[in-house]
């Protein structure tokens, strides 16, 4: 009797994965008795949009630089621990940014990203969608631009 739960919520996703159309109604027999549900209806571009969106992720990852927030022409973007750094240059050279590596004695990886005569805050915003980097850290200038202060 443990499996039945299972095997029902297998079947329903099974059945939800595929291209859902409208509503219908649809019936499983199971162990002797019928179950009757309606398929949900999808939308393909609801689904998409939210799959990726990775929009409020990446804002969630920009930051004020605490030591100096007046560097508006630089990025300085964390990297998670036990990357190939070369690798993340390469192809963030690839991408478009001007980036360089630096280190710490702690085994951290920074990028900085020279911004100068280009869109700093769109700069920092698809720099923040890369999964490996973590906060990204911009001047106070480039975060107003991207969260605009409310005015009283």
């Amino acid at each position: 009797m443990q499996t039945k739960p299972l095997v029902l919520a297998a079947v329903f996703a099974a059945l939800c994965a595929g291209a859902a159309r409208a509503q219908e109604p649809i019936a499983i027999s199971f162990d002797g008795a019928t179950y009757t549900f309606d398929r949900p209806a999808l939308t393909g571009q609801s689904l998409a949009t939210r799959r990726n969106n990775q929009q409020n992720m990446a804002l969630a990852k920009i930051k004020v630089n605490p030591h100096q927030p007046d560097m508006n022409d630089a990025l300085i973007a964390t990297l998670q621990p036990g990357l190939d750094v070369y690798a993340v240059v390469r192809e963030l050279y690839q991408a478009g940014f001007k980036a360089q590596a630096y280190g710490d004695n702690h085994g951290y990886y920074y990028i900085a990203v020279d911004v100068a005569g280009a869109d700093a805050a769109d700069s920092a915003l698809g720099l923040a969608k890369y999964y490996y980097v973590t906060p990204v850290f911009v001047g106070q200038k480039v975060f107003d631009a991207l969260f605009p202060p409310v005015q009283p």
